[in-house]
């Protein structure tokens, strides 16, 4: 779940020739990949992983890892804290945002995104105490409510990391690029994908390797904020949009929706064994599958 590497070119080997080639060469193949093609090297695959939640891990086994990729049983558990969520039977969210893109110098911002994403923010995170009390209360345990540590914003463009912050009414909240977030994880990841034209020309909102960091960085909640025209000009976007099926809502409807929904039922597995301490074990809740 990494990005290409790339290679630098030494100045120490430069000749009159080569002085028009680019500065910096990036691999089409990477050398994991051009290792891991060589008989010779044996290698292990890792099959299995502990972070995110199984819901969130069907497309990117499916687009990158040919279907390999098994969830451990300790990822199939609800997180225990309180937020505002549309669908609790999904843990993808897709918000729709109508606005254009706008190019600054080599990079792009989108000042409709930035706004949705802080509605978003402040919609996540407004969760009262008597929602806490109310949820923690009907499932025999204290509960927390969803805190900023455990969210980051995520977005293609450096430009739009800049737009974002801006933008945020709400301090504290992590924002990064893809390639910055490499090896991270967080709770609840929003993201912006910036590029909104009539042409669908994404960049790097449609690269492979940037799509599969972005896509696993989430444990228990990935918020996705694009325009769904633009996106599904893709072919890949196109493929997550059917693999999920995701609500596609507008900011307006998500800040809107309350924790507890008429629909919204959770498993509940109560402990069937005590701890050596004789002191009960944590209880777990499952998204209805």
């Amino acid at each position: 779940m990494q990005l290409s590497p790339f290679v630098t070119q030494s100045h120490d080997y430069i000749t009159e020739e080569s002085r028009d080639l680019p500065d910096v060469s990036y691999l089409s193949n990477t050398l994991f990949h051009r290792l891991n093609r060589c008989n010779e090297v044996p290698s292990i695959t890792l099959d299995t992983q502990y972070r995110m939640h199984p819901e969130l891990l069907k497309f990117p086994s499916r687009e990158f890892y040919d279907n390999q990729l098994l969830s451990h049983e300790s990822v199939k558990c609800f997180p225990h804290f309180v937020f505002k969520w549309p669908d609790w039977t999904k843990p993808i969210c897709f918000i729709d945002s109508t606005g254009y893109e706008n190019s600054i110098g080599s990079s792009y911002n989108n000042d409709d995104e930035a706004i949705v994403i802080n509605n978003v923010i402040e919609t996540l995170l407004r969760v009262s105490d008597k929602d806490v009390d109310g949820v923690s209360k009907k499932y025999e345990g204290r509960i927390e409510a969803l805190s900023i540590k455990q969210i980051t914003i995520l977005t293609f463009y450096q430009g739009q990391v800049k737009c974002i912050k801006d933008k945020l009414k709400v301090r504290g909240v992590r924002v990064n690029t893809v390639d910055g977030y490499q090896g991270c994880e967080n709770d609840v990841i929003v993201v912006s994908t910036v590029r909104s034209n009539k042409q669908g020309t994404l960049g790097f909102s449609n690269d492979r390797s940037r799509l599969n960091v972005l896509l696993t960085r989430a444990r228990f909640g990935l918020i996705v904020v694009g325009n769904s025209e633009t996106l599904k000009k893709s072919e890949i976007w196109t493929r997550w949009f059917h693999t999920y099926n995701a609500p596609i809502i507008s900011s307006q409807e998500f800040s809107m929706v309350s924790v507890t929904q008429p629909e919204f039922t959770r498993k509940y597995e109560k402990p069937h064994t005590k701890s050596v301490s004789g002191k009960k074990t944590k209880q777990k809740i499952n998204f209805r599958h």
